[in-house]
C-alpha cells in the first residue's frame, strides 16, 4: 500500500515537472542568443598563457600540492574524530549516571517494600 502511494506521488511529481518544462520551453527559445564578448575571450586566453608561462606554477609541483591538501584533510578528520569521541564519551557518562540513579531508586524501593511486609507480618 505504501509502495503504491509512493509510486502515485512519484508519477504526479514527474507529470508536474513535465508540465512546467513544456510551459517554459517557448519562453526560453524566445530569448535572444548572446555571443560571448571578444574582449572577455581574449583576456581569458591571455590569462591562461600567463599562467602557463609563469615560473611559479612550474616551481610548485603537483606532489607538494597534493601533500598539502592531504595533510589539511588529515588534520580536519582528526579534529572531527576528536570532537566525535568527546561527544560519545559525554553521552556514555550521561547514560551511566542515569542508570546509577535508576538502580539506586530500584533497590531503595525493594528495601522499603520488604520493610513494609515485615511490619505487616508482626
Amino acid at each position: 500500500m505504501v509502495l503504491f502511494i509512493v509510486k502515485i506521488i512519484l508519477l504526479i511529481s514527474f507529470v508536474g515537472l513535465l508540465i512546467i518544462i513544456f510551459r517554459k520551453v517557448p519562453h526560453i527559445l524566445a530569448l535572444p542568443i548572446k555571443e560571448a564578448d571578444a574582449s572577455k575571450i581574449s583576456s581569458l586566453s591571455q590569462l591562461k598563457n600567463k599562467l602557463k608561462n609563469s615560473v611559479s606554477v612550474d616551481s610548485v609541483s603537483l606532489e607538494n600540492l597534493l601533500q598539502k591538501i592531504l595533510s589539511k584533510a588529515r588534520v580536519f578528520t582528526m579534529k572531527t574524530e576528536n570532537k566525535t569521541a568527546t561527544w560519545l564519551e559525554s553521552l556514555r557518562q550521561r547514560s551511566k549516571n542515569k542508570n546509577e540513579v535508576h538502580d539506586d531508586k530500584y533497590w531503595e524501593g525493594i528495601k522499603k517494600s520488604t520493610n513494609n511486609t515485615d511490619e505487616e507480618k508482626k
